[in-house]
């Protein structure tokens, strides 16, 4: 089975460092960008053919997450996300099917159960 590719894309140098290591250890590829101009780089670099998910922080400073969702959604329709968001009170609209929300902080075995949620199988899968 191909590997499954997670864009990153998170402004806070900890939760970067901590969803890599999480993601790395449990087999996921993973792309890392510092902020979601950065993500848009390495998308016009490297294209979105591999990505399987997006897991972003929605209150991103530089374009925020939900128009990176949009721009990249314009590229790759059925792109699924995973939206890392401080704030749950805020209200994801108008992201379409295959978005999911996770609020940080949160634990490694609560990452991987949203990631398992929207890639049901990516891990584990014959």
């Amino acid at each position: 089975m191909p590997e499954t590719t997670i864009l990153l894309v998170e402004d806070d140098d900890m939760i970067l460092a901590f969803a890599r290591s999480v993601l790395h250890l449990n087999g996921y590829r993973v792309i890392c960008a510092g902020n979601a101009l950065e993500a848009l780089r390495i998308v016009a670099e490297l294209g979105l053919g591999d990505v399987d998910l997006l897991l972003t922080d929605i209150d991103e400073p530089t374009l925020g997450g939900v128009a990176l969702v949009r721009r990249l959604r314009q590229l790759k329709p059925e792109l699924r996300v995973l939206c890392m968001t401080s704030r749950p009170s805020r209200v994801i609209i108008d992201l379409g099917s295959g978005c999911k929300v996770i609020e940080k902080p949160f634990a490694y075995s609560a990452l991987l159960a949203s990631l398992d949620s929207c890639l049901p199988r990516a891990r584990g899968a014959a």
